[in-house]
């Protein structure tokens, strides 16, 4: 699955932009790089709120900073929690959102025809016999 996207580059591949503070990021950014697909951070910084400097960070630059003051452990932890949780409500080969109730992760049901990547099977078919 995808996150949202800031931006894309001149090679189609997925930029995160963000115009914040890097000392609040934590690992949000990272989390968010790592999810969307980018692998380029796009920095803007600002000074006396207009926008005076533009950097771009690789996903291993972010993740090292933001790694650096974290409890490792604890996040890797948490990651392997989430995805047996997951994989506990995993049922065949369905389609599935995942949400937050709670503050746990849940698999809600999603419409297959939405998330389908090709037409309906019958159309399919008829393709195929011509």
């Amino acid at each position: 699955f995808r996150a949202e996207v800031d931006a894309i580059d001149n090679k189609g591949c997925p930029v995160e932009v963000e115009a914040s503070n890097p000392k609040y990021w934590g690992t949000k950014v990272m989390f968010q790089m790592i999810s969307n697909g980018s692998s380029t951070l796009c920095h803007g910084e600002k000074y006396r709120g207009t926008l005076s400097r533009v950097t771009l960070k690789g996903l291993s630059s972010v993740a090292a900073t933001a790694l650096r003051y974290e409890n490792v452990k604890s996040i890797e932890k948490n990651i392997i929690d989430g995805m047996e949780s997951l994989q506990k409500q995993v049922v065949g080969d369905g389609v599935y959102r995942v949400c937050f109730e709670r503050g746990a992760l849940k698999l809600g049901s999603a419409s297959a025809r939405a998330h389908a990547l090709l037409p309906p099977s019958d159309i399919v078919a008829a393709l195929i016999k011509k």
